[in-house]
């Protein structure tokens, strides 16, 4: 019996060991022809993309000119957490649900997230580099701080703020949290102080440390003034969207000494210019983009991903819309 569909992966190849469409072909082969192709631009995607019935995407931009193109996708699958490279409004309006896969990486960024602050308190970085110098002071690297009965302040209480606040409280550290779209209630379960703005969040913290999407609303939600509202002796940890943060304010802060430092496994450029000063910087910590990241989480994506797509070809409810506000004309949410 021929394939039905055609699914497309759009830049499957970004992805670390790729080495073909397997887990797609696994869960999908019964119903779709996969088509694997290697998308930089937009124009690319739209030669790959036009007669698709799903579509897989990773970096790759979605914008209207693109979807526009589109002649019968049933779904866009973001091969990720984050959405803020498709038109969400474009896809709603010509009636194509997009997915993502919010909860494949749940504990290698929230794992992440604490090792970033741990080497922050403990400046593990700064005494590596020194030991490996020839040097052997650590009194040299004050101040260095226990974590237990510092304040974490977690911006975004979905799954991963939810991740982190577990973690930290085994640490014993005190966990205040803001996110004003999580019901009620939910900080009594954890066991965490949960505020109702922004400014005491950041006035309060010790650390704060970043977990909500890219989108209009949070982009530069942590920028000069907030900074500003944050303690001296305060990190700040980003493992969300570079976006979120405004890198200038940022290091001017650091510059500046308005706050102590910051570990971001995510930047508003990626990857950054040579000449970013925060490269440069002491009480910097970076990773690449890389708090996601195991074998095991990327398989877990892949698989989730083909799921979610296999269920919007069967007609069956789908589990991780995230354009429903602008969805029409589809039964499938």
């Amino acid at each position: 019996m021929c394939a039905k569909y055609e699914v497309v992966l759009t830049d499957h190849h970004h992805l670390a060991e790729y080495d073909g469409p397997s887990i797609e072909k696994e869960v999908l082969g019964d119903l779709a022809n996969i088509k694997d192709y290697r998308c930089e631009t937009e124009d690319d995607l739209i030669k790959a993309a036009e007669n698709a019935d799903a579509i897989i995407i990773l970096f790759c931009k979605m914008g209207a000119r693109a979807i526009r193109t589109f002649k019968k996708c049933k779904i866009i699958e973001r091969l990720g957490v984050g959405y803020d490279n498709i038109d969400l409004k474009e896809a709603g309006a010509k009636g194509i649900p997009v997915s993502n896969v919010p909860d494949y990486g749940v504990d290698e960024v929230s794992d992440h997230c604490i090792t970033l602050i741990l080497s922050l308190a403990r400046k593990i970085i700064a005494l590596d580099k020194s030991v490996k110098a020839g040097l052997w002071n650590p009194s040299k690297f004050k101040p260095l701080w226990r974590f237990k009965d510092k304040t974490l302040g977690i911006v975004g209480l979905g799954r991963m703020g939810t991740a982190v606040a577990r973690r930290a409280k085994a640490f014993g550290a005190n966990v205040v949290a803001y996110d004003p779209y999580i019901r009620r209630g939910i900080e009594y379960s954890l066991g965490i102080e949960r505020v109702d703005d922004l400014e005491t969040l950041l006035r309060s913290s010790d650390v704060v440390t970043i977990h909500t999407p890219l989108n209009e609303e949070t982009f530069h939600l942590i920028g000069h003034e907030e900074l500003q509202m944050m303690k001296k002796t305060a990190y700040l940890v980003n493992t969300a969207r570079g976006g979120v943060v405004d890198s200038k304010a940022l290091t001017q802060a650091l510059k500046e000494g308005k706050i102590a430092g910051a570990a971001l496994d995510v930047l508003e450029k990626e990857p950054p210019d040579p000449t970013d000063p925060l490269l440069k910087m002491e009480n910097v910590v970076l990773s690449p983009h890389s708090a996601y990241y195991s074998e095991v989480s990327l398989a877990t994506l892949r698989r989730k991903a083909a799921e979610e797509v296999r269920r919007a070809l069967t007609g069956k409810k789908l589990f991780y819309v995230v354009n429903s506000e602008y969805l029409v004309q589809s039964n499938i949410i």
